[in-house]
Parts: structure tokens; sequence; C-alpha cells
């Protein structure tokens, strides 16, 4: 595998100030959709990499219904992506999902005017059919009293048309759906939504009632089967021709329990593996560069071009005919590219290769590329096959988020970790004590409430604090029992010094959508 860093655009990337630095044509195109990416990060500041992920869902959930992507491995597949993000509280996970999703909801709101307006009028048309019925039942049990065996015939007749005439109650438009259980959600689907995206900031809501067999109808519904509901309090229904998107952003905290809880439930079921999950770095403490006028309008040409792409793709899924979708496939030089990133992919599955901790998840990870290229070919308003250029940046993303997905709940190297736990261990140190005199404490104190809570683990992260010559310790006088400070040398109270560990990786989003990589055979 070789990767080549050709120039860069020109896009200029400083962290968390991003902007165009020469006057653009909005155009359809990949380079449109990074630039809307950019834009929002310039005008919201929250992570990159959550601002893509973002944007990737939304895209998804506008193209769903329109498209499928002939898969080069073979089958067909829908475009359905289920993106989930990890981050702290401050991160601005709703302000970033509100870029994006703002356009959906005034979509849904537009065409709910017509049924708010209509709703008394279909209250009342209840209102009488079912007074109507009583009537009906209430003759017919007379007749039936009285052995009048010809009216108990005529109202029979009667009652039968009534029944075939009852009015039906017009449905509120829906897209998205945040706080629902899985009964109601599986009803609407069936009933008038065939085309959704289960979206929220919060997502610790949906975490927390994500039972095994909410997960288990989410994994085919992300499989695109058709469902058979068979309920003993309820009437029977089909949900199918459905598309759904997953898009939860939710404190990382809450995502880490969700996945070890249920005896890791999420992970044996297959859902985790069907989830393109990042957990970015923090942007707080650096979000203070502001736009100019000029870059603020530039900005907001491609943020416009992103929403007037949403509105025009949802106009043609209302449109579209029930069943019926364009069938996307992948030009011979794409297809190229899928294959060389699946054989990469499967050989590292194998016995003690990079992958085989996550192989539930690689094992996906082409289908997921696939539907990446998909939507995004779509959704810039390309035509035809995928070409390569969208083929390679897929697969660069699907890089990162193995990335990702390995560094949340992979198999840590255990240098790797003592590095993350010595990043953790300075981080809770200097926000919990950076006012103290001397900014440390027991080691006690710091395993019972800090992010080591193992002897092993804490006793290594130290170990490499004392290395970097950021923290120093002091004997207690017990055995095994000490004291962890960190060094006051250039200590400042605004801002907590910045250790440089060898591990772990470096943010990769920044570098991803400004360049190209390539993988080649």
């Amino acid at each position: 595998m070789n990767i080549d860093h050709p120039p860069s655009s020109n896009i200029i990337v400083s962290s968390p100030g991003i902007f165009i630095l020469e006057e653009e044509t909005v155009s359809d195109s990949l380079d449109s959709f990074k630039q809307a990416v950019y834009a929002v990060h310039a005008r919201v500041q929250s992570p990159l990499g959550m601002i893509f992920v973002s944007a990737l869902s939304a895209a998804a959930t506008c193209t769903q219904g329109l498209i499928d992507v002939m898969c080069p491995g073979g089958g067909c597949s829908p475009v359905s992506l289920y993106v989930v993000v990890g981050a702290n509280s401050g991160e601005r996970k709703t302000s970033t999902d509100r870029q994006f999703t703002r356009c959906i909801s005034d979509f849904e709101h537009e065409k709910n005017k017509k049924f708010n307006f209509n709703k008394g009028s279909n209250a009342a048309a209840q209102d009488i059919w079912k007074a109507q019925l009583h009537a009906l039942k209430k003759s017919l049990n007379k007749a039936i009293t009285k052995s009048d065996l010809a009216t108990v015939s005529k109202l029979e007749e009667r009652l039968t048309e009534h029944y075939n005439n009852e009015p039906i109650a017009q449905a509120s438009f829906r897209i998205l759906f945040e706080d629902t259980t899985m009964p109601a959600l599986l009803r609407e689907l069936a009933a008038t939504c065939k085309n959704a995206c289960l979206n929220s900031s919060e997502g610790g809501i949906l975490l927390g009632r994500a039972s095994g067999e909410y997960l288990l109808y989410l994994n085919k519904l992300w499989d695109g089967d058709e469902l058979r509901v068979d309920r003993i309090s309820h009437e029977s229904f089909t949900v199918k021709n459905v598309r759904i998107s997953l898009s939860l952003m939710t404190q990382e905290a809450l995502l880490k329990r969700f996945v070890n809880r249920r005896d890791s439930f999420a992970k044996i079921s297959g859902f985790l593996a069907r989830c393109l999950t990042i957990s970015p770095r923090s942007t707080q403490g650096n979000r203070v560069q502001l736009n100019s006028a000029q870059q603020d309008a530039s900005n907001k040409k491609y943020i416009d071009w992103f929403h007037d792409r949403q509105i025009h793709l949802l106009s043609q899924t209302e449109k579209q005919k029930e069943g019926t979708k364009q069938l996307i496939s992948f030009s011979p030089e794409a297809a190229k590219i899928w294959n060389n990133f699946y054989k990469l992919v499967e050989h590292e599955l194998k016995e003690n290769g990079a992958l085989a901790d996550i192989r539930d998840f690689a094992s996906k990870i082409s289908n997921n590329m696939s539907r990446i290229a998909a939507v995004l070919h779509y959704f810039c308003g390309q035509k035809g096959d995928i070409k390569a250029e969208i083929a390679q940046f897929s697969v660069d993303l699907c890089m990162i988020f193995i990335m990702e997905f390995k560094n949340i709940f992979g198999i840590k190297d255990p240098i790797q970790q003592a590095h993350e736990n010595a990043r953790l261990l300075h981080k809770f140190i200097y926000e919990k004590l950076q006012y103290h005199p001397r900014p440390g404490a027991g080691k006690r104190w710091l395993c019972q409430y800090g992010p080591c809570r193992l002897s092993a683990d804490f006793d290594a992260a130290v170990a490499i604090l004392c290395q970097q010559n950021i923290a120093y310790v002091e004997n207690d006088g017990v055995r095994g029992s000490y004291s962890v400070f960190l060094k006051s040398t250039g200590f400042n109270r605004v801002h907590a010094p910045s250790p440089h560990f060898n591990a772990p990786a470096s943010d990769a989003w920044a570098t991803l959508l400004q360049t190209t990589h390539s993988i080649k055979s």
C-alpha cells in the first residue's frame, strides 16, 4: 500500500478557521461538497470529522430514496448510512447537526402545512363516520332482538358499505425521527414514510432504549430487508421498500457504556459493525479565529449549494414511484479501486492481521465504501457510473473509519494504550487541580477518580509523564503509594501545556479532506 500526498488544493487548514483563498465558481462536484464541510467548520468551529460525517449522513438521507448501488463484489445494496459520533459536552454537536438537518426540517414543515390545514376537516369526517357507525350498530341490535331478518340483512349490507367507506386520516409528512420507540417507528415506515433518518444530536436518548430487538430491527432496515410485523394487540403490517439512515451524536462515555452493556450485544448482533463510528479530537480552547465578511460570504455559497441539493433531491424523492430506484454502478476504474481496497482489508483479517480484532466491522466496510461512493456521486450531481476520483476518496474515508473504529473498540497495543492513559491522566490532573499551589494528588485518589483505575495502568502512565518531563512523583512513605504533581515550570494557568506523545496517531480528517491519498495494487 503506497500513500502519495500530491500538492494541496487552494484550501487553507488552520483549525478551526478554514476558508477558501481564491474565488471559485460553485458547481455540482465533490470539491463543492468538501468546501461546504470546510465552510460549516469555519462557521461552527466544531471538530472537522464530526462535521463531515454529519454532512455525509444528511446526503445519504436525501439520496437513499432515489438510488441503490451495485457493488463491484456482487449484489445490490441500499445507500443508507449509519453514523455514530462520540464527543464530549461542549463540542457543539447540536449546532453542527442543525447545519445539515435544518433544510430537511424545513422541507417537512412545508409539506405539513397542508396537513395542518386539513386537520380539522379530517377529524370532523372521522367523528361523523363513528357516529353513523354507532347508529347502524344500534339499529342492527334492535332488528336482531325483534328477529326482523329482512331489516338485519339490509343493515348488514349498509354496515359493510360503511366500513368500506371509512375516511382515512391524512398522516403527517415525516423524515426525521428522534425520540421514538421501534414499534412506533416501524408503523410510520409501513404507513407513510419510506425515506427516513433516525437522527439525534443527543443520542443518549436512543441508546438508552436500544434493546436487543431494537438493534436487530435496525440491522434489517440497514440491509433493506422486508419486515413482517405481527402483534397480538394490533393488526399485522409489512415494512417494505423503506430506506432509513442513522445519525447519532452522543457523549463518548455513554457510547462506550452502551457498547459494554448487555454482554456487548451491540457488537454481537452486528449493529456496531454497520456503523461508521468516530470520536473526533476536541476543538475546545482553539475556537478563537473569526472570519472576515468576505470569508463568510465565500463560505456561505457552498453551504447554500449543499442546502439547494438537499431540497432538490428531497423533492425528487417525494415524486418517486414506490419501489423504483436508479441503480448506480462503478466505472471500470472505480471498480478496480474497490477491488484493491477489498483485497487489502481481507488480507488484514487473518490471524494477527491489523484488522483481526475488528473483523465484524471490517467485513462490512467494503459495502459501506460502496454506499459512500454512491451517495457522494449522486448528491454531487454526477452523471453515469461512479468515477475513480469519488471511489478513491471513499476508500480514503473508509481507511479513516477503520482507524477510528479500531481506536475506539479495538484491542490497543500496550505502548499505545500507555501513551493514551498518560494523556488522559495529564488532562485530568490539570482540569481538576490546576488552581492548587501544587497541581497533583496521591495515587489512591487519582486511581479512584481518574482515568486509570488499575494500578499497573496508572504506574505506566505516570512513568511516561515523568519521562516527558511533564510530572514528578513524591513517595508517601507507604509501600506502593506516591503522589503525582505536574511540573510548575512554564505552567500556564490559562492554557494547559500540550505534551507531545509518540501515540496515538494524529487527527487525519484535515489532511484527508485537503489532499488525496492513493491505494495502489
